[in-house]
């Protein structure tokens, strides 16, 4: 006979004997264990936070403003083949490293950028060869050196805050600069639009033209034909034009760079490193500045004309392509210059074979500051330059600019009629555009201090303190950087402002900027102007507390005379009168209305005297209120 197997709830019994057992013996050896259960000793590795927070223009707006011409395209920003075209970005802490993103061009040998650190001198950036197209070089980090102090314990190590830092880095146009953001130190950054807001209140000047740099050998982007002195050489052909400078020294290096930053204010260029004409020098036939200062890109200095005409028309049309002055962008937001300064015609007089025609150079350089008026800036003052050599100082010709341009009788007559000419066309657009003026230098030996002393005049708000105040805690107001600067060098408008204030430079407006908060008026003044001010706005005040006083008033008047409380001769407003016919009050000698069926008389006294009166109900009855009263009561 068989055994009889284990009941169901044996096996259970022992299947829990058999838990509680193992767990006993687990718990022993995981009871030791150090973290006791709260932590993990294997971490993800997702989850280990970063040591750099990755800035960009469109995560924090806040911290970047540029100058110049820049593109967005994605989240990369690059910027135009202009000169001088720079952005600069405010970090927290002392590390900073660029994520650069080179635009595709094959291989690059140099690609180079300048980069400042809190206003700093310029330090030249060159990266190692590389191929542009490479997947490994789509994304290139570079680290920026900050200077800073080394915190001298680990007390002070942990106590130290992110001190603030300006960066800045300028583009060179041979390899534009294209970035997508920084590394900066790991925290939270709430930075608000107030930095950049004051960025975009500081004086902007935009130079078009090369200036007197022209009359070097290379010009302002360091590119030139062979023969330094104008004319044809010996190949005079396309191939002639070469590179003299590398790496944008000479634009670093130029008049209009060094007086801008000698003023510290932001700056921009416009040059192209052709005539202002188009197809004025017979060896390099391409559209001359006054064509592309229009575009988004000038066009590469090593470009020959015949290589352009032989491309198709959609690649002429991307080198040439216009560019849209008032475009706006959330991410990319560019300020209008304040003022722009026009000083060109030195490479059509002076630095070619045959000169321009002095004719046709007005009418183009009427053309195009009209189409910078209407097209461009329409609110900017333009400041045209005009050199008077006739009666330049003494030395003018031993400056620091080194001509190439020779000092004969011919070039002498040149100059005059290139002064005369940009004169005459500037008078003609100041009759339509007072915000149009005409800066005459008289060359010194010092190009920089002539440039700055034009920028003084026509650009940088006179300083006019304030009179004293009877507040014993208010300050005095002070000169702001620019203004101190152009007292020091004793700029005559800056130094004397009464004296000049009928001159020619006081008539043109003067833009003023976030920094130069000059009163024209006195304390007396803005004493008098606010006691008008302050008694008329009482008088409104009463004047109006008084009618809504009246018109809430009005209804319970009208209550209490028509109870008898208040003794009035005026019945209540909607009260058909059945004498009269009308509505309202005062209204008689008109038809009387004949009474209808549902009214009904209501006394109203003792003496038996009754008033009569209705008001037609909503449902087509009506209902006696009274009216006028009767000679006899009724019974």
């Amino acid at each position: 006979m068989a055994g009889r197997s284990p009941s169901l709830t044996a096996r259970l019994l022992a299947v829990l004997v058999w838990l509680l057992v193992s767990l006993e013996y687990c718990a022993v050896v995981d009871a030791q264990s150090e973290t006791d259960g709260y932590r993990s000793e294997v971490f993800d590795p997702k989850y280990i936070p970063y040591q750099e927070l990755l800035v960009t223009p469109k995560t924090h707006g806040g911290l970047f403003s540029f100058t110049g011409r820049w593109r967005r395209r994605r989240e990369t920003f690059t910027a135009s083949r202009w000169p001088g075209t720079y952005v600069t970005v405010l970090i927290y802490g002392d590390t900073c490293i660029l994520k650069l993103r080179p635009k595709p061009q094959g291989q690059i040998e140099d690609y180079s950028f300048y980069v400042s650190v809190d206003g700093s001198e310029d330090l030249l950036y060159t990266l190692p060869p590389f191929d542009s197209f490479a997947k490994d070089r789509e994304i290139i980090f570079v680290p920026i050196t900050i200077p800073s102090e080394k915190p001298k314990d680990e007390q002070q190590k942990k106590d130290k805050m992110l001190e603030p830092h300006t960066v800045r880095i300028i583009s060179i146009s041979d390899y534009p600069f294209s970035f997508e953001g920084f590394l900066v130190a790991n925290t939270l950054i709430r930075q608000g639009h107030a930095w950049t807001a004051g960025q975009d209140n500081r004086l902007n000047v935009e130079f078009i033209g090369e200036g007197i740099d022209a009359e070097t050998y290379g010009g302002l982007l360091g590119y030139d034909h062979d023969n330094s002195a104008g004319g044809v050489g010996d190949d005079g052909g396309a191939r002639a034009v070469r590179q003299l400078v590398r790496h944008g020294v000479s634009v670093i290096n130029s008049t209009q760079f060094k007086a801008a930053e000698a003023l510290r204010i932001r700056h921009s260029h416009a040059d192209c490193g052709t005539c202002f004409l188009s197809d004025c020098d017979r060896r390099d036939p391409l559209p001359g500045l006054s064509v592309q200062y229009f575009n988004e890109n000038p066009l590469p200095m090593l470009l020959r004309s015949e290589a352009l005409h032989k491309e198709s028309k959609q690649v002429q049309d991307l080198l040439q392509k216009q560019l849209l002055f008032f475009r706006e962008d959330q991410w990319l937001k560019q300020s209008m210059p304040t003022a722009v300064v026009v000083d060109v015609g030195v490479r059509d007089f002076l630095r070619i074979d045959e000169p321009v025609d002095p004719e046709r150079f007005r009418r183009q350089l009427l053309v195009f500051l009209g189409r910078v008026r209407e097209s461009a800036r329409p609110e900017s003052t333009i400041v045209v330059i005009g050199r008077d050599w006739e009666n330049a100082q003494s030395g003018a010709f031993k400056t620091t600019v080194r001509s190439v341009v020779p000092q004969s009788k011919d070039m002498m007559a040149l100059r005059k009629k290139l002064y005369q000419v940009t004169q005459n066309a500037t008078a003609m657009v100041q009759e339509e555009d007072k915000n149009v003026v005409f800066a005459t230098i008289k060359p010194s030996n010092s190009p920089k201090r002539d440039l700055i002393d034009v920028l003084c005049t026509y650009v940088v708000p006179v300083f006019r303190p304030r009179p004293k105040s009877n507040d014993p805690d208010a300050k005095p107001a002070q000169p702001n950087t620019q203004q101190s600067i152009c007292l020091s060098l004793g700029n005559a408008r800056h130094k004397s402002p009464e004296k000049v204030a009928h001159d020619d430079h006081d008539s043109a407006p003067h833009p003023t900027g976030v920094d130069a908060k000059a009163d024209d008026h006195g304390v007396a003044h803005e004493t008098i102007h606010g006691a008008r001010f302050m008694l008329l706005y009482g008088v409104v005040l009463v004047c109006f507390a008084l009618g809504l006083m009246y018109l809430l008033a009005r209804p319970f008047l009208m209550v209490l005379t028509n109870l008898g409380i208040l003794q009035g001769n005026r019945r209540v407003y909607g009260v058909r009168d059945m004498e009269t016919g009308g509505f309202g009050f005062g209204r008689v000698n008109r038809r009387r209305f004949p009474k209808e069926k549902n009214s009904m008389s209501v006394p109203m006294s003792g003496s038996g005297s009754e008033e009569e009166g209705f008001v037609v109900l909503a449902g087509g009855g009506s209902q006696a209120l009274g009216g006028r009263r009767s000679g006899k009561g009724k019974p």
